[in-house]
This record gives structure tokens, sequence and C-alpha cells, in this order.
């Protein structure tokens, strides 16, 4: 059987915390009509989360557009009956109330699995309410889709029902606020790595700190330097200490100094966590999820995982943390609204990095290119670039598991 290639992403809550996943499945290779492959839906998909909060989370597994129903699995993952499942799992069937499709919606239903409906016009949500398509649960609509053409009325029968509302390819801030204020539960979370602030605008004190603290640690600077910073900045070393404790790191004990951290994590962890905090809401009020923050931690590992794992290179072991960096810091325009190159200029990168950072040069901006395309939903360029150099379906799929989880467990939702 043919398998297709996966892309994990998170879906957002209203209030922008990470609270669901989104499987999209790639164009098949050689095949219109590929299924996917059984161990893309395997018994241990939770598992292979770790003890995290996405192995509770909603999972909606869908093709490229409502049509691509070739991909959706036929039946529950194995192991679905367990104390704890990944639940629900949603599979979107077009939305046709001309053509409706009892036989799948019932075959999903004996399955275990939840039938969910994907609007492509204000028609199908108004024969929904009217009961011409009964048996889903869930209903997914294109976000702009919705703001454009489907009546406040409409929506507001989602909300008074309590039906699962899910808006996919949310471009911007602004359409996630209108989205998140009528009634929508889950989000995509395209708006959240785009700048829409000038890019040229000119830096702020607060970035100039952000700068200096990125420069300290990228130059592996001595503990009292690094000491100095956060005695300056104290919310630095909270949100720090907040980091650290919200992953195991083997301690029995909390954390709760830097000294401390660097005493257990070690130098190159504790540089990791440094280059993370960047993006911590450290200097800002009041605290609030902050995707930006996981966006750029899920990059990271899956980078790192991808470059490291599926892409053996003879010379990873040169710069062992450059995939993560890479990963890490290619949100940097959007965080301190300037081009990636005044950002480079004051940063003393290994020439790998910044090549791959600025040019998408190299296994490096390779690497970030599939990365950042999927974020978008631009699956066809992850599908053809993984398929070209090799890379199994099934071991992508489990990076992507890897990073995800491990990225759910950072606690910056709170």
């Amino acid at each position: 059987m043919t398998t297709r290639y996966a892309f994990l992403r998170p879906l957002l809550a209203p209030n922008l915390a990470w609270a669901a996943i989104d499987l999209a499945l790639g164009a098949p290779q050689d095949s219109p009509s590929a299924p996917i492959s059984p161990n893309l839906v395997a018994a241990d998909f939770g598992d292979a989360f770790g003890p995290t909060r996405a192995t509770r989370w909603p999972v909606l597994i869908r093709g490229l557009h409502p049509d691509d129903d070739a991909g959706a699995p036929a039946r529950a993952p194995a192991g679905y009956g367990r104390e704890q499942p990944l639940t629900p799992f949603a599979v979107p069937l077009p939305a046709d109330p001309a053509n409706p499709a009892p036989a799948r919606i019932a075959a999903l239903a004996d399955a275990g699995l939840i039938a969910a409906l994907w609007h492509r016009e204000p028609s199908s949500f108004k024969a929904l309410i009217d009961g011409q398509l009964p048996g889903t649960g869930w209903d997914v609509v294109d976000a702009q889709l919705a703001r454009d053409s489907i009546s406040p009325h409409l929506l507001l029968h989602f909300r008074e029902e309590g039906r699962p509302l899910v808006g996919l390819q949310v471009a911007s801030a602004d359409l996630f606020d209108w989205c998140a204020s009528r009634g929508f539960t889950l989000l995509g979370a395209e708006f959240v790595s785009r700048p829409e602030v000038d890019p040229h605008s000119p830096a702020d004190p607060t970035k100039l700190k952000l700068l200096r603290l990125l420069s300290l640690v990228v130059q592996d600077a001595h503990t009292s330097e690094l000491e100095e910073v956060f005695r300056g900045e104290p919310k630095l070393l909270y949100n720090l200490l907040r980091l650290v404790n919200s992953v195991s790191v083997g301690s029995p004990t909390k954390v709760t100094s830097l000294s401390q951290a660097l005493l257990l994590l070690g130098r190159r962890q504790l540089q990791r966590w440094l280059q993370l905090l960047i993006y911590a809401n450290q200097f800002s009020q009041p605290q609030q999820p902050n995707p930006l923050l996981k966006q750029a931690a899920y990059r990271g590992s899956l980078l790192e995982g991808l470059l490291h794992n599926a892409i053996a290179q003879s010379n990873a072991e040169e710069c062992p943390d450059c995939a993560y960096m890479v990963g890490v810091f290619s949100l940097l325009p959007t965080l301190l609204h300037l081009p990636m190159a005044d950002i480079l200029a004051n940063l003393p990168l290994p020439e790998e990095v910044a090549a791959g950072l600025l040019h998408g040069e190299g296994i490096l901006g390779w690497g970030l290119g599939i990365v950042a395309a999927a974020e978008q939903g631009d699956f066809d360029i992850g599908t053809k670039a993984l398929a070209q150099a090799g890379v199994d379906p099934v071991q992508w799929l489990r990076i992507q598991q890897q990073a995800f989880g491990w990225t759910s467990q950072l606690d910056t939702d709170n």
C-alpha cells in the first residue's frame, strides 16, 4: 500500500494555546487515489508523543482539500480503546447536501472515528442546521470563507449547540481574532510566524536587550556575563526557570537558580534553553499562551530530528546544535520585526547557520524550507523534498510526533 507523507501542525484554542493536532496528508507520489498507510495511524500514535498533553488532544486527519478523502483511514487506530486514548480522531468529508455520504459516515462511526463536514459554501451550513446532513460531529471551514460568506446567524448556531467548529488557513492575527470572537473551537496557526509589522522599523531598547543576550548565548559567554544580564532583567530568569522546569531534566527538585540550571543541565543544554527563552514574554504583561515560542521550539526540535535522524550527514557532529539553532532562530524576524540580514549582523553565528537562515543554503536551509513550507500549508514542497531525499514517510511522522510531544510540554500557557 502506498504511503503518503503526513504533516503535523498545531491547532489553537481561542486563547492562543495549543489545543489539537492537524494531521494533513501530502499529495500521493505515484497514484492519485493512493491511501494512507496504516502505519501512519499505528498502535503507538499516542505513545509516540510520550507522556504529554498532546496524547489527549483531538486529531483532525485530512487530505489537502474537501474531496480528498482517499487518505483518511477506514478504521480507528489500533489501541484506540485504551484507558487514555488519543481522542477524538475526526475525518472531514465534503459537506455536499446534494450528494451526502451516509455510508462513509456510518463506516467512520463503526470504526470509532468522528465524521466531520468540510464546508466549501454557506449553503452546506444551512443544510446542516436544517437536518439534511445527519450523523456528523465536527465542522471544518476555511477561515476567510467564513468571514466573507457565512452569516453571523449561522455561526451563532454552532456556538449555541456546542458543535466543534474548526477554521483552517488563518493567515492573519486579525482573522484569528474575528474567528475566536465568533465561537470557533479550533483555529489554524499559520499567522503565528508571519510578521505583521514593518520589518524595517527601528530597533527599540527591548530588541537591543534581546540581541545582546542572543549574542552572549551564541558565543558561549561566561556564566558571570549571563548572570549580569539576568540581574538587570529578573523576569528573564523567571521565564528561564519556568521553561526548564516545565520539561523533566532528571532532577527530583525544582531548578531555582541559573547556577543550578547550569549544574543540572550542562552548558550545552542550558544554551539551548536560552535560545528559546528569547521568545518568552519577558517584557510584556500579563502572561498568556505564547504560540510563537512554541512554534520556534517545534521548528528547532523538528529540524534537529529531520537532519540528525532521517538525513544522516557525515559532518553533523561538527555542529551538533546547528539544526536546532536554525529552527529556533528562523522566527527572529517575526519576533523582532527586523530583516534577517540586520539580525545576523549582530550575531556571530556559525557560517553554515547564517547561510541557511539568510539564503536557505546547505542542508540546514533545505530542512528549514521543508519545515516552513509545511507550516504554511505548502505540503507539495515538503512532499517532493522529502521524497527526493529518500526520507521514509513513517520515520518523518515519528520525528514530528516526538518534536510535537516535547513542545506540548513547555509551560507557556499560564
